[in-house]
């Protein structure tokens, strides 16, 4: 009986939890989805030039500036490894 209630209790908890992710999580979908169709490969490999440190710097600002969870950043950093910016920039 009293696991059952502790069952009960952490469905709601994880419920709730998904509940207030889920609408940044449908945010960060959309983003990347237009950002894909907005901005080329060739685009996003202008802003990074493939020098290390300079790459890693222009990470770090627009890192620092945008707000965000930390599952965002894996999905926004497998798109851009996929589109070929260097792993010093995304791991930045």
């Amino acid at each position: 009986m009293f696991l059952h209630k502790h069952f009960k209790d952490i469905l709601n908890h994880t419920k709730k939890s998904f509940i207030t992710i889920a609408p940044m999580l449908l945010a960060v979908i959309g983003l990347v989805g237009l950002l894909q169709s907005f901005m080329s490969a060739e685009l996003i490999k202008s802003v990074f030039s493939g020098n290390a440190l300079y790459d890693m710097f222009v990470a770090s600002v627009v890192g620092g500036v945008s707000v965000g969870q930390p599952f965002i950043s894996y999905i926004l950093g497998g798109e851009l490894l996929k589109e070929g910016v260097s792993l010093y920039a995304v791991s930045a």
